[in-house]
């Protein structure tokens, strides 16, 4: 998808970092050189960023309901489920 391409670099590292390879905060912030409070600010922006990209491309309500998208591990598995899309 051209979308995830078009986040930005900074997000793009933390979303490859901790979301897709699944490593700790803390050895992200130390990888990137950022604090927790800026990765975990970051990790929100891309949930909203997700969140706003699968409304405009009419996913199921299901998605969004009850804060599925405030639970890492939906977001870890839908931003997977994204990229692999934009990989086939």
């Amino acid at each position: 998808l051209k979308e995830i391409e078009r986040m930005p670099e900074n997000w793009r590292q933390v979303a490859t970092l901790r979301l897709i390879e699944g490593r700790p905060t803390r050895e992200v912030c130390a990888m990137l050189n950022i604090t927790e409070k800026a990765c975990y600010s970051r990790v929100s922006r891309i949930r909203k960023y997700l969140e706003e990209l699968l409304k405009s491309d009419n996913w199921p309500e299901c998605y969004f309901a009850h804060d599925s998208m405030r639970d890492t591990t939906v977001l870890t598995a839908l931003f997977r489920l994204l990229c692999s899309i934009a990989c086939i």
